[in-house]
């Protein structure tokens, strides 16, 4: 009976020291996962800093268990940024690849400068950029890149572009670097794009100074 019990105890602490080393070792594993370095890279180095010193309180947390959604608000919180890629780089640095979001277009919102990003977010500016166009009207961004879609997808070149004015019917216009003024209507967009950039091609029509394709099957040319 006593050789049982001692038996039982013998087999028990071996138990407990076996899973009290296995606790151990996952525990130093986990603790060699801690975050002592973040590198940010793919934008400026003003840029790369601020993400960085905004992701600096995740140091010292472990590798393996980071929170996403806490960085994913983070980085997107600053409009330049088009999309990241987290790199763990055991065991312990954190790298983050930025790619910075296009800028597509000037804007001006309360007297001060701004570019419409290819993200859709406005990304401020102390001055415009005269290689993009000028945007007017109370748009909406995202409608914006719709429209500059359909732009790229017709034979209209973008390039081309020096004003974009929208009005509130839906309906755009747009000013080429050459002076023609193009009014659009609000529906097949491409389609007009197509037809106008035809008449800008065509030498007959090189006084033009409006083509008007608001009417459907109909276009209305002005030279002034």
């Amino acid at each position: 009976m006593h050789q049982q019990i001692s038996k039982k105890i013998v087999f028990y602490l071996f138990l407990f020291i076996l899973l009290g080393t296995v606790n151990n070792f996952k525990f130093s594993k986990i603790y060699k996962f801690k975050i002592n370095e973040i590198k940010v890279y793919g934008l400026n180095n003003v840029q790369n800093s601020k993400i960085s010193n905004q992701l600096d309180f995740l140091k010292f947390d472990n590798l393996l268990f980071l929170d996403k959604i806490v960085i994913d608000e983070i980085i997107n919180s600053n409009n330049f940024v088009e999309k990241y890629f987290v790199f763990k780089r055991y065991p312990q640095t954190l790298e983050i690849k930025i790619l910075k979001a296009k800028n597509i277009a000037n804007v001006v919102k309360d007297n001060n400068f701004f570019f419409i990003g290819s993200n859709g977010k406005l990304i401020e500016s102390n001055k415009p950029d005269k290689n993009i166009p000028f945007v007017f009207g109370n748009f909406d961004n995202k409608n914006f890149l719709t429209f500059k879609k359909e732009i790229e997808i017709s034979k209209l070149k973008y390039s081309q572009i020096e004003k974009i004015f929208y009005f509130n019917s839906n309906r755009w216009d747009i000013k080429m670097k050459n002076g023609v003024l193009i009014k659009l209507p609000n529906l097949k967009t491409v389609q007009a794009l197509d037809l106008a950039s035809k008449f800008i091609l065509d030498k007959k029509f090189l006084e033009v100074s409006t083509i008007d394709l608001r009417i459907e099957n109909q276009v209305i040319v002005n030279n002034e």
